[in-house]
């Protein structure tokens, strides 16, 4: 008795296969033409009968790995997806915890200064961002490994940089005084800076309006900060805005009041001034 095909199971000949013996074929024919043609023209008919076959065959082969390619992303996406939803839920409160967790955050993008560095909406956010910086010192809450507030020190500014991960503080380009802090609670007097930069963090704070507080407290002048709209995947965000949600975080601090609102791309831009005495 014969057995029954699995329906299951992948054929013998796969069209990777297929596309590997039509380049094969085809470089066959173009150098047996070549050789045993017979006169010039059957030669080059065979010649490009040959090249045409093998053609093919590349061409099947790139379709294939880009299916495959393709396959595989959609795949680490939707993993990634589902990652981010799961982690959202479990991003720590505790201060200890927090401060562990993004150093382990820290050691597995030890590249994102680069990144930073390449991705164009990135960089324009970083122009308006330091366009919008008024006064002699800044402070940049949340550098990383200091993209922004290297460019600062490099327009003049007296320029620090505040990060909670030790590790990419380490990483941080030259130029800038870096402190590790927590962004609740910044290490600094009361007016201590001209202005205070926020740039891409109250999305990853459980205590948002918190943060914009201590940013009033320290800025002599000005606080600006910058955050994504709509829906992203990014695990460590613990929150999606809006523009109407996110102008009420300012709204929620008592003495800060927004000048100024811009956007680039997704990523609202703003622009607040504390009050001062009389």
């Amino acid at each position: 008795m014969g057995s029954t095909p699995d329906p299951l199971r992948e054929p013998t000949v796969t069209p990777f296969k297929r596309s590997l013996v039509l380049q094969v074929l085809g470089l066959a024919v173009a150098g047996s033409s070549v050789v045993l043609g017979d006169g010039p023209l059957g030669q080059m008919l065979g010649l490009f009968l040959g090249l045409g076959l093998w053609a093919a065959g590349m061409y099947l082969t790139s379709r294939h790995l880009q299916s495959r390619i393709d396959g595989a992303y959609d795949l680490a996406a939707g993993r990634y997806r589902e990652l981010s939803v799961l982690m959202r839920g479990a991003l720590p409160r505790d201060p200890a915890a927090r401060r562990r967790f993004y150093e382990g955050y820290a050691h597995l993008h030890e590249d994102m200064s680069r990144i930073f560095e390449r991705e164009p909406g990135s960089r324009q956010r970083c122009e308006e961002l330091l366009a919008a910086t008024v006064g002699q010192s800044l402070l940049e809450v949340g550098c990383s490994t200091g993209g922004i507030v290297a460019r600062g020190a490099q327009a003049g500014y007296r320029a620090v940089g505040l990060d909670l991960s030790r590790h990419a503080l380490r990483l941080g380009e030259p130029g800038v005084r870096y402190v590790q802090g927590d962004a609740l609670h910044l290490p600094f007097a009361d007016g201590a800076f001209d202005t205070v930069l926020l740039p891409e963090v109250l999305e990853h704070l459980h205590e948002p309006v918190a943060a914009l507080a201590e940013a009033a407290r320290v800025a002599r002048r000005r606080v600006v900060a910058s955050l994504p709209l709509g829906p992203d995947s990014d695990p460590t965000h613990v929150t999606e805005y809006e523009r109407a949600s996110a102008l009420a975080l300012f709204a929620g601090v008592a003495g800060l009041a927004v000048t100024a609102t811009g956007m680039v791309g997704t990523w609202l831009i703003v622009t607040a001034e504390p009050a001062t005495d009389c």
